[in-house]
């Protein structure tokens, strides 16, 4: 079987396994992010994200090529995904025998159909990186070609343009490989192919937009802001009876710690320059600062790309590892266990979540289609709950395509999260640069009063606020109220409730 064949097995699989679920915040943050983008607003100058322009311009494209439906999404990122499985086997298949590319490649396929996410920037970014180290690999053992170089930071900028902060960290660790090969002039064309693009990609930008919105976006808000908001403590117990997978944590980190052990201990690898050691090292730095990177909130989907790199560190070294016997095998074997046993929870779980969802839903072979006329040729026949697919049909029938619409919480002193899936389900625009909620940023006066403004001046007729979340309180800040009710206060006066649906609310504009 060929690689192409092999790869379009895996992504039929994908899409047969996928979860017909749409997910309201991330995988919303996508969707209306692209169709914004799709529109002419600019990420950052035009609407407010934590993403990179790479997030949203490949799904802004393809929306324009082939209409603005989940399915556009969902196959990019399935294509991903699959890309993410072979690149994984690839690079294992270069140096071990093909038993154990196999293997690493079947504990790829089954985080990638078990994680969920979809659209998540995590997937691309991964890929990139999976890519990135692919190109570098020749130059640790000598052949250091200056294109393949200047590719490898031409790929790496590409990921930093969709991630700033795993690309700034990928950049670090493949930089730190060359550098451990003494590979000097390797490590000065990879710098340059990674200025090239991404200082040029800034460039581009900054002749058509602002970099001010920018750097609110990403250095005044994001960076100070997202681990006080955000962070999470490692699983306990009790998460990991309720969610096993969340074993992989833990894993994670031992499986790096366990193979730097093995590359330290086998000095003869180094000193041959094995492909396989360097493979093994680049992936375990990779792997490292990865998970260091994921630490704010600790869970699998936010270390994904720690655990693929590690998954590659361990394929790479667990041939040279089984050939010298003893200790080193029985790690080898100990490690694989570790490693398995996650992917196989993760999957066996989100596997029987899915059938059970699905038996009253839609499959790929059911014709039972819940989705409102008004948004079926953008939704299709994704699962979104009853009340929510409601209030969207409500607010669809009653406005114009080009009008845009309002989507709030119950209260907006504390964000937890925020529906931002609802304005590309109903196909309309947001009326605000702020329709991705994050706490400390639409809890603060300045952003609400900005948001009032923006509202009033649009005129918006329709807005839907829901309550779902209002009490959700997680032990970081976004818990704690900011005490600030601005837009909370503009809202009751100057909209009265015309439809509710379970915990959503369908407001319409009142007369001064």
């Amino acid at each position: 079987m060929t690689r192409l064949a092999a790869f379009f097995l895996v992504l039929l699989a994908l899409a047969l396994g996928m979860d017909r679920s749409l997910g309201l915040y991330d995988e919303g943050v996508i969707l209306t992010g692209a169709m914004r983008a799709a529109a002419g607003d600019v990420p950052h100058a035009g609407f407010y994200t934590n993403y990179g322009p790479g997030v949203f311009y490949p799904i802004a494209i393809l929306f324009r090529l082939f209409g603005e439906t989940v399915w556009v999404e969902r196959l990019y990122d399935t294509a991903i995904r699959a890309g993410i499985v072979m690149m994984a086997y690839a690079l294992v298949a270069g140096v071990a025998p093909r038993r154990i590319a196999v293997a690493v490649a079947a504990a790829s396929f089954l985080w990638v159909l078990g994680i969920g996410f979809y659209g998540y920037p995590l997937f691309p970014v991964t890929l990139l990186a999976l890519l990135a180290a692919a190109l570098i690999q020749p130059a640790l053992v000598g052949d250091a070609a200056a294109r393949r170089l200047f590719f490898a930071g031409a790929v790496v900028a590409l990921a930093a343009l969709t991630r700033y902060d795993v690309g700034f960290v990928l950049f670090i660790g493949l930089g730190v490989s060359l550098a451990a090969a003494k590979q000097w002039r390797a490590v000065a064309m990879y710098i340059v192919g990674t200025a090239v693009l991404f200082l040029g990609a800034v460039a581009v930008y900054a002749s058509f937009a602002p970099l001010g919105p920018f750097w609110h976006d990403i250095f005044l808000f994001s960076i100070p802001n997202y681990a006080p908001m955000r962070s999470l403590p490692f699983p306990g117990l009790q998460e990991i009876r309720r969610e096993p997978e969340n074993i992989a944590v833990y894993t994670t980190i031992v499986t790096c710690i366990a193979l730097v052990a093995l590359l330290a201990t086998d000095r003869r690898g180094f000193a041959a320059r094995s492909r396989a050691h360097w493979l093994a090292l680049t992936f375990t730095v990779l792997a490292t600062l990865f998970y260091m990177k994921g630490l704010v909130r600790v869970s699998p989907i936010h270390l994904m790309s720690s655990i693929f790199a590690s998954l590659i560190a361990l394929g790479a070294i667990a041939h040279v590892g089984w050939i010298r016997g003893g200790g080193p095998r029985v790690a080898v074997a100990i490690l694989a266990l570790a490693a398995a046993i996650p992917a196989l929870q993760s999957t066996a779980s989100a596997v029987v979540e899915r059938a059970a969802r699905h038996r009253f839903g839609f499959t790929l072979l059911s014709l039972k289609c819940l989705t409102p006329p008004e948004m079926f040729d953008r939704v299709g026949c994704f699962m979104v709950d009853s009340d929510r697919l409601q209030a969207y049909a409500a607010v669809a029938r009653n406005t114009a395509p080009g009008e845009r619409v309002f989507v709030g919480l119950g209260r907006h002193d504390k964000i937890h999260v925020n529906d931002v899936l609802s304005y590309f389900a109903m196909g309309r625009m947001p009326a605000t640069r702020w329709h991705h909620f994050d706490s400390g940023l639409q809890t603060s006066e300045p952003i609400q009063r900005e948001m009032v403004r923006e509202l009033e001046s649009l005129k918006v007729r329709f807005v839907i606020l829901e309550t779902t979340w209002d009490h959700i309180a997680e032990p970081n800040g976004s818990g704690i109220s900011s005490d600030v009710r601005v837009l909370d206060d503009y809202l009751r006066a100057r909209y009265r409730a015309v439809a509710q649906f379970g915990e959503v609310y369908v407001l319409e504009r009142s007369a001064p």
